[in-house]
């Protein structure tokens, strides 16, 4: 049996209650350029990533677990030019620890570093 999503979404080029304008307006808001690294969780078929990518220039890693979803998102960077040059990387969730996707650090010990100090931004950020 297909994964429910796969079925309910399989038309939708951004898979959330979104478009590409607010999608373009959250990269202005946050001054994503070439110099930007931005994380993607469950990226569905990487609508958004797409957007911010070729609108900014940036660099998405975007992480999915569905497999039917992770190929899609490949051909669609593929198509879009934007998967060659390394500027989206798609990646399934589970090929490798998530922390070392989310950060690209050369070890575990590196990463999990970097992710205690997100935490700890984001906390502060909340209080």
């Amino acid at each position: 049996m297909p994964w429910f999503y796969a079925i309910a979404e399989r038309d939708h080029h951004i898979q959330n209650p979104t478009s590409t304008e607010k999608i373009r307006l959250m990269g202005e808001w946050l001054r994503l350029g070439p110099e930007s690294r931005v994380l993607d969780i469950a990226c569905g078929k990487c609508g958004p990533a797409l957007v911010l990518a070729s609108t900014f220039g940036c660099r998405i890693t975007a992480v999915e677990q569905s497999s039917e979803f992770v190929a899609v998102a490949r051909e669609r960077a593929a198509e879009a030019e934007l998967g060659d040059d390394g500027r989206v990387v798609v990646r399934a969730s589970g090929t490798e620890p998530l922390v070392r996707v989310m950060v690209e650090a050369p070890s575990a010990e590196e990463a999990d570093a970097v992710c205690e100090r997100l935490v700890s931004l984001v906390r502060q950020e909340l209080a």
